[in-house]
């Protein structure tokens, strides 16, 4: 193999091996010997470290060829390079915790944590799908049982209608009869509507109240905050009117139920 060696390459190779102190490669017969011994994990740092101990103890290393001092220039560039980015420290920024929803206070805060962090969290968006699942049951029983009221009259008015029908064949007179109980079945249905809908307003109230609880538990913002909490509490065992902050946070709570509804839409 060290016949067909590239002259240049020959003469570069007897460099390192003066420079390591190693016998000269000056002919094919005596190539394998200084050969092996220039097998080292890393011959341009061998050589560099070489290079930099003559400089340290004074002493000018001086070029004996044109390929010899190309070698050393080499050598010296790539001493004073950089060391490699794996050996250099890396400063690693500590991950950034999440804001605690409990003391958030705006809108807009409440709209980052929650598109942020919130929406990471996947026990918290199945429960909070399961109590939107559970809210449109009950507005759906609650919509029919009004609808049944309804029904339950205009199916009486139906009767009377067909009896009055009969009356009149076999010569009878019931429309002063018939204007009466018309009359008093729209009152009896307007009272029997109202005291229903007091009944779902009241069980409606009960829910929100149920929700709100269970949004402050899972971390939702505005429904956590301490602050809030109390002076919403505080509103309704008065039973008056709400004040201005009161009112923006009612309003910011609304915006958000209204948020995750459309989130959980979009799943």
């Amino acid at each position: 193999m060290a016949q067909d060696m590239n002259p240049d390459v020959l003469e570069i190779l007897n460099i390192l091996s003066r420079v390591s102190n190693a016998t000269t490669i000056d002919s094919p017969a005596t190539a394998a010997g200084p050969l092996a011994a220039t097998r080292v994990a890393d011959p341009a740092a061998a050589a560099s470290t070489l290079l930099t101990g003559l400089s340290a103890a004074g002493a000018t290393p001086r070029a004996e060829s044109p390929a010899e001092g190309y070698l050393m220039a080499a050598i010296a560039a790539t001493a004073s390079r950089d060391p490699p980015a794996t050996a250099r420290s890396v400063l690693v920024a500590p991950p950034t915790s999440a804001p605690d929803p409990s003391a958030i206070k705006t809108y807009a805060a409440a709209l980052r944590y929650i598109t942020g962090t919130l929406l990471q969290d996947k026990r918290v968006m199945d429960r909070i799908k399961k109590m939107r699942q559970h809210q449109q049951d009950h507005e759906k029983q609650w919509f029919e049982g009004r609808e049944g009221v309804k029904r339950k009259y205009e199916q009486r008015r139906k009767g009377r209608k067909t009896l009055e029908g009969v009356l009149k064949l076999v010569g009878g007179n019931t429309d002063k009869a018939e204007e009466e109980l018309q009359r008093q079945d729209s009152l009896d249905e307007t009272e029997e509507l109202a005291r229903y809908d007091l009944k779902v307003h009241a069980a409606s109230v009960q829910m929100v109240k149920a929700m709100s609880a269970e949004l402050a538990s899972l971390g939702v913002p505005l429904f956590c905050n301490p602050d809030y909490m109390a002076a919403e509490k505080n509103a309704e065992s008065k039973a008056g009117a709400v004040d201005g902050d009161l009112a923006e946070m009612l309003e910011n709570k609304r915006k958000i139920v209204e948020l995750l509804d459309d989130l959980c839409d979009e799943d």
